[in-house]
């Protein structure tokens, strides 16, 4: 079995052509003896007495016969080669328009593929994101306060939902706030499943506050499916660095921010798999158009309705 080096010693060897070689022996044979024997019996011309410098003209002239061939040979190899080379370069050139035609074919179905790839995964995302659960912020339910008597020790509870702020005793240093509610209605508008879990995420100071979440399906549906909840929670304070019974403007200034600092994280089980999502309780946009600019101060808050600002200025978003 020939190896690479063999194949190329083959390519690089140089082949005379049998014809010239038959072409050449002929000549040969014609010019020292068929030649002497005519020009000897013909031409009565003796050899022996032909001069040195004589027989060197004669074999000048037999090469040159040789050369001139010679040169004529080559010269048909090589117009041999050219149309080689040429017949070559054109069965080259349509083998490269076919591939070129070939990968244009392939790119098009490489696109077409990627297409339909791209489509089937924007679907696959729709219905990942179909899947998801969504909970929206329907309305607050309840907002009591408890607070009690610094010297009577009587407790007092009040709605805000239902009462006007200013129907609070508002006397320094003589009432103290012992209790938060808060319950909220959520809607899932997302994946289906059920919230099997809610924990509360505020970061309140420990010394101040306890405390503690809970929920509620707001359904009679005896299915795994359910899409409203009321989430409660309830916070218990120790003590506060504020009086927050000083004057209304400090009080209202106080729940605005308490609402708005609320966050709870929910878990959600889904048909196929468990969610844990972080959600806050924030101002909506909504009340900031009635407000008629954005970051509204809270001293603004006076000029509307405690209860229609707590059951529909404020919405619940995710974040991370």
């Amino acid at each position: 079995m020939l190896n690479d080096q063999d194949i190329i010693d083959d390519e690089l060897e140089i082949k005379i052509p049998t014809r010239a070689k038959l072409i050449t022996l002929v000549w040969l044979l014609l010019s020292f003896i068929i030649f002497p024997i005519i020009a000897n019996y013909f031409f009565k011309i003796n050899l022996q007495t032909v001069s040195i410098g004589e027989f060197g003209a004669y074999l000048s002239g037999v090469f040159s016969v040789l050369a001139f061939y010679g040169f004529i040979e080559a010269y048909l190899i090589q117009s041999q080669e050219l149309r080689l080379q040429r017949f070559e370069l054109k069965e080259s050139i349509k083998a490269q328009k076919g591939s070129e035609q070939a990968l244009k074919e392939q790119s098009e179905a490489l696109k077409s593929q990627l297409k339909i790839s791209e489509e089937q995964f924007n679907l696959y995302l729709l219905e990942a994101k179909a899947k998801i659960p969504v909970f929206t912020l329907l309305k607050i339910h309840t907002f009591k306060v408890e607070f009690l008597h610094k010297e009577n020790l009587i407790s007092n509870e009040i709605d805000l939902l239902e009462e006007s702020i200013d129907l609070l005793p508002f006397r320094r240093e003589s009432y103290k706030l012992t209790e938060i509610i808060i319950s909220i209605e959520v809607n899932n508008t997302g994946g289906g499943g059920r919230l099997v879990g809610v924990k509360g995420l505020m970061e309140v100071d420990s010394d101040y506050y306890m405390q503690s979440t809970s929920f509620d399906v707001m359904s009679s549906s005896m299915t795994d499916a359910y899409d409203n909840y009321l989430i409660k929670f309830k916070y218990q304070v120790n003590s506060m660095g504020l009086d927050v019974f000083s004057s209304s403007a400090i009080f209202k200034a106080f729940i605005m921010d308490f609402i708005e600092s609320i966050k709870f994280e929910t878990n959600f089980r889904g048909n196929e798999r468990p969610y844990k999502q972080n959600y806050k309780i924030c101002r909506s946009s909504l009340l900031d158009l009635l407000l008629q600019h954005n970051n509204t101060q809270t001293s603004n808050f006076t000029e509307i309705d405690n209860k229609y600002l707590l059951l529909f200025g404020y919405e619940i978003e995710i974040f991370d």
